[in-house]
């Protein structure tokens, strides 16, 4: 699944779509869990998720518009008159090389109100044809080239914990990752295979 520089161009932006929904530019994929609840502490979270890091411009694009979305859920009558954390949570980390990465996540089900009946959420996971994938049948690799589809959904718990959550719904993957163009070392690396 090569990308080319066209493909680049192309995905380089923040696209908003219908109903809230927000496309991010391309980024470089990190500890994805699209298929199996991640894990914390030996623990499933029952969440799905995936972290992606962008270029600087990729990353300040994206803090701006969530931090617009932020600003415009606080005088929602559902938020209005709440006090917010002078910087509140918006998903992202940022790591001792200065390196910022954001968490998309998923529950791996929800309760059908209608049903009552406890429902899986699939996550969608589409290559750079736009062909549908399984996640089942498709690791995404550290350093993969991948776009995301997310809802950006603000909370307020307390003063303390606050922000936006940023609900992943959908993936694109470009290009898979060949270990050796990360950090992280490979089979071959090891000498285990040509």
């Amino acid at each position: 699944m090569n990308t080319t520089n066209t493909d680049n161009e192309k995905y380089s932006t923040i696209k908003k779509i219908n109903r809230g929904r927000i496309v991010t530019p391309v980024g470089k994929a990190y500890w994805a869990y699209l298929d199996k609840p991640e894990e914390f502490n030996g623990q499933p979270t029952n969440n799905y998720s995936i972290q992606v890091e962008f270029t600087k411009e990729g990353t300040q694009a994206l803090k701006s518009e969530l931090l617009r979305v932020l600003e415009e859920a606080k005088q929602a009558p559902k938020f209005s008159g709440k006090p917010w954390k002078k910087e509140p949570n918006i998903s992202l980390k940022e790591g001792k090389d200065n390196s910022v990465r954001f968490k998309f996540a998923s529950k791996v089900s929800y309760i059908d109100h209608t049903t009552h009946e406890e429902k899986p959420i699939n996550i969608q996971l589409f290559n750079s044809k736009g062909d549908r994938l399984k996640p089942s049948d498709t690791p995404i690799p550290v350093g993969s080239k991948v776009r995301i589809c997310f809802k950006p959904v603000p909370y307020h718990i307390n003063r303390n914990n606050n922000g936006i959550r940023l609900q992943l719904e959908a993936l694109l993957l470009l290009e898979e990752a060949i270990n050796e163009d990360t950090h992280y070392p490979s089979a071959s690396s090891y000498g285990l295979t040509d």
